[in-house]
């Protein structure tokens, strides 16, 4: 609080008014609460405790006057009117404008208020007022220590004696000592400690392994002393430790990230102090995860100094965080307390004692889940979900929760498991369309393409512009044979995202083809490809489009990349192999290459295939070897014929006197 001294200066009276608090505030409300004539102050706090009253007992009675007022023709609560007090014949005055909201979230009264401190008993007051829309009027008659109601358009003034407020009981807080430490309870049981792996014995176990008994997790670094006389006092009290159920862990931060150190150097300052405990080195990763974690809980962005210790119960769930050195006591009357009632664990959370006026949310496991999602620690976002799901503040979340779930155990193949989670979730609310749309698309994948096409259905109606829905739908009439009907929504998709997925452009390719429209297929595909250089599925697509399309020297590069990535892919090398040998372009045409990956087909099919052998018999043609290019094409015409391909089989024995011939076969 800053005091007006007079000629522009300022003092700072906060510690002798009693407003030097260590709350971080968000407004302060004005009103004379007590009746006694000064204003005493509502202070609201983001930090508890939220609500203070501090009480004005300075100005003797008499030493104010107040003025509530009311509007006739202007608005009714005369927001905006301008009061000026008049005092004695010389014309000081005071001036006052009505306002509506002067705080965060807070409103003063709208009382006017006016003190009078130096103002000499007995000299003359009145008011003046100009009310919102200009009218000006003057009220005499004013006495001082009093209260008025001043009515618009009335001409004087009428004195008001307002209902008193309830009386509150002055309350004590003990603000705890600040020693640089701090120790912080988890407002309910809900958040599961961050997974993080350890060794002990040889073997290397998790927080998950450690279920059924409490745990303290001890951050700390081989050059803090307050570090190493905590872990001394560990060491020196394990049998109370131990007594009390307790297993301690002691993870090193040395080395990680920027902090000086070795993982090595700190497990011999714990050999040295013969350390009784399991010990590890922290990860990046766990460090990432705690600060998520105490970003959301407490919205404090700092990095969190070492030592800090979190005590977890046998649920494996966040008990309590020690920042800063600890004691063995301390953690021993922690772990005593009872924790069967979860509305004793928010009392528990405030530092000090107070009254609630009501009961805060307890932040969502939910939300932290989300947050872990989005930095790739699926497992702990498994964690917190499942948690979320006991939580009954998140009961509209479920839906959302069940889906995230879902997609997750989606993305690590566990397809029964991801199918039950987005059913759960559809259970929890039938319209949620991301459900609809991850449940449609999997059972499509399973196989069950018409269920899949009703659910993305019921999604499309609900969501008509997204994209990935007109895909799956197009995606499902793939599956059930109807080509013509999967072009239509397949084109919005690609309409509607312009960038999609590379299998949403080569799915509209391949029908866009199969429908004899080979030539709108081709950009599809050729997109596809674009998008996903390394998509295979894409890239045979459009080289066997482009083949077909007469158009072989272009597909040739595709053919390569094919033979390449996917050798598993005989039908490519055999295309490949059929151009070099072929083609009437010479720049294109190689036969040892065509020689040696037709061999290749033909051993991989045990010369089974007779196109495999058409192919060979090209090659060998196109390298000269007449008489043995005409007897493979023989056999290959034989086989086409047993096989029921009669038309082809002649095709090849033409080509097989070609080679007998000596000329070699030309596209």
């Amino acid at each position: 609080m800053f005091l007006n001294t007079g000629h522009l200066r300022f003092a700072d009276v906060s510690a002798a008014v009693g407003l030097d608090l260590p709350d971080d505030g968000r407004a302060v409300a004005l009103v004379d609460w007590d009746l006694d004539g000064d204003l005493d102050l509502w202070i609201t706090g983001r930090t508890a405790p939220r609500l203070r009253l501090r009480r004005n007992d300075l100005a003797p009675p008499g030493s104010a006057v107040a003025f509530h007022l009311e509007g006739r023709t202007c608005n009714r609560d005369a927001i905006g009117a301008r009061l000026s007090l008049v005092i004695g014949s010389g014309g000081d005055r005071r001036v006052r404008t009505l306002r509506a909201g002067d705080g965060y979230l807070s409103q003063s009264t709208r009382w006017v208020h006016f003190g009078l401190a130096g103002v000499p008993p007995g000299e003359p007051l009145s008011l003046e007022v100009r009310w919102p829309g200009g009218d000006r009027e003057t009220f005499t008659a004013i006495e001082r220590g009093k209260r008025y109601r001043v009515v618009q358009g009335s001409g004087q003034v009428q004195a008001a004696s307002p209902q008193p407020s309830p009386s509150l009981a002055a309350s004590e807080i003990e603000a705890p000592a600040r020693d640089g430490t701090a120790e912080v309870h988890t407002s309910a049981p809900l958040y599961p400690m961050p997974l993080f792996s350890h060794q002990k014995d040889g073997r290397t176990l998790s927080v998950a392994d450690h279920a059924g008994s409490p745990l303290l997790v001890n951050l700390w670094w081989s050059g803090c002393r307050p570090c190493l006389e905590e872990l001394l006092e560990f060491t020196r009290r394990a049998d109370d430790l131990r007594s009390a159920g307790l297993q301690v862990i002691a993870l090193s931060v040395d080395g990680v990230g920027d902090q000086p150190g070795t993982a090595a150097g700190a497990r011999g300052t714990l050999d040295r102090m013969e350390f009784p405990f399991p010990s590890g080195a922290a990860t990046t990763s766990l460090l990432e995860k705690l600060e998520t974690l105490i970003e959301y809980l407490y919205l404090d962005m700092r990095p969190f100094p070492v030592p800090t210790s979190f005590l977890v119960d046998e649920r494996g769930l966040l008990v309590k965080i020690y920042r800063g050195k600890t004691t063995v006591d301390r953690i021993l009357s922690d772990l005593g307390r009872d924790r069967s009632d979860p509305a004793r664990w928010l009392d528990r959370a405030v530092p000090f004692s107070g009254r609630w006026h009501h009961r805060p949310p307890s932040v969502s496991p939910a939300v932290i889940g989300d947050q872990f999602l989005k930095d790739g620690h699926l497992d702990d976002a498994i964690r917190y979900y499942r948690s979320s799901l006991g939580h009954p503040e998140d009961a509209d979340r479920r839906a959302k929760v069940h889906n995230n779930l879902g997609s997750i155990l989606n993305t690590r193949g566990e397809k029964p498991d991801a199918v039950a989670a987005f059913r759960r979730s559809l259970a929890a609310d039938p319209e949620h369309a991301p459900a609809l749309l991850n449940l449609g698309s999997i059972l499509r994948e399973q196989g069950n393409p018409q269920e899949g096409l009703e659910l993305l259905t019921r999604c499309l109606a609900l969501r008509p512009s997204n994209a990935r829905a007109h895909a799956e739908i197009g995606n499902c009439f793939l599956a059930l044979g109807q080509i013509p009907d999967a072009i239509p929504p397949l084109q919005e998709a690609v309409k509607l995202d312009p960038e999609a997925h590379p299998s949403t452009f080569h799915n509209l390719g391949v029908a866009l083809d199969s429908t004899g429209r080979p030539a709108e297929a081709l950009p599809h595909l050729q997109k596809a490809v674009d998008l996903d250089p390394d998509y295979a599925r894409g890239r045979a697509a459009l080289a066997r489009v482009l083949d077909a399309a007469h158009r072989a020297d272009e597909a040739v590069p595709h053919y390569r990349w094919l033979v390449a990535r996917a050798p598993k892919d005989l039908d490519a090398a055999n295309r490949l192999a059929w151009i070099l040998a072929t083609s009437a372009n010479p720049a294109v045409r190689n036969g040892p290459e065509a020689l040696r990956l037709a061999r290749g087909v033909c051993g991989a099919t045990s010369n089974g295939n007779f196109h495999a052998l058409d192919t060979l018999a090209a090659a060998l043609a196109e390298t000269g070897a007449f008489p043995e290019a005409a007897n493979t094409a023989r056999s290959a015409a034989a086989l086409a014929t047993s096989q029921g391909h009669g038309g082809l089989a002649a095709q090849i024995e033409a080509r097989a006197r070609a080679y007998a011939a000596g000329r070699p076969h030309r596209q």
